[in-house]
């Protein structure tokens, strides 16, 4: 796997972000099923963080996650492979901190 990442400050108390991270496949398919289609991906990132004033902050994230499709099973049977299954995902979050 491979993971890079950066910020910018944009002003003082304004930081952008981004990153991406790569990894590959940790099970082989006989272990693919439907509740963990584990396979290949990438995921792209991105934040913003700001103050709010003097003891108030925010930080905003985003991350996309976009799984290559991946062969697996259905059935009990390891040996059968009867399954391809695809991901992606849009995940969004929000930190408020107050500092007193």
């Amino acid at each position: 796997a491979y993971r890079i990442g950066g910020e910018y400050l944009v002003s003082e108390g304004t930081v952008v972000r981004l990153g991406y991270i790569n990894h590959t496949a940790a099970a082989p398919d006989r272990t693919v099923v439907p509740n963990l289609p584990e396979g290949p991906r990438a995921e792209f990132t991105g934040g913003l963080g700001a103050k709010l004033g003097e003891k108030l902050h925010v930080d905003l994230a985003y991350q996309y996650i976009k799984q290559q499709e991946r062969r697996g099973r259905t059935v009990s049977d390891p040996a059968v492979t009867n399954g391809l299954f695809t991901f992606n995902a849009h995940l969004i979050g929000a930190t408020f901190t107050y500092s007193f």
